[in-house]
């Protein structure tokens, strides 16, 4: 279980890292004068963001990520008992709290939307 749960939190905060550290360590062979990979203008141009807008989809995915990773954890563990909960529930939980974050700026607005259609 302990790999396990190592595994899961190396695919959520490691891997991020992990592609900042190349993109840093690319810039610094480029500026090193250095050969770098033939397709590495190519990645820059679809891959990297301005930092602004790289960091409050950042902020904002964590934001999104954490509770409902928690809240469906949760239900899991309330629907399924103890032991199939907490033991196999991160697996669906991980899964939806990543799709949801990476979809939150599409919640943020329907959020809004049905708040200022129900108070209308």
């Amino acid at each position: 279980m302990g790999y396990i749960c190592g595994a899961s939190a190396f695919l959520i905060v490691g891997l991020p890292l992990l592609g900042e550290w190349m993109i840093r360590r690319d810039l610094r062979k480029q500026i090193q004068g250095e050969p770098v990979h033939p397709n590495y203008r190519r990645y820059l141009r679809y891959h990297a963001q301005p930092k602004a807008i790289s960091s409050i989809y950042t902020v904002g995915w964590w934001i999104a990520f954490v509770p409902v990773f928690l809240g469906s954890w949760v239900y899991c563990i309330a629907k399924y008992g103890y032991l199939f909960g907490v033991g196999l529930g991160w697996l669906p939980s991980l899964i939806v709290g990543v799709i949801a974050a990476y979809l939150w700026p599409a919640i943020l607005v329907l959020t809004f939307a049905a708040t200022f259609a129900i108070t209308r």
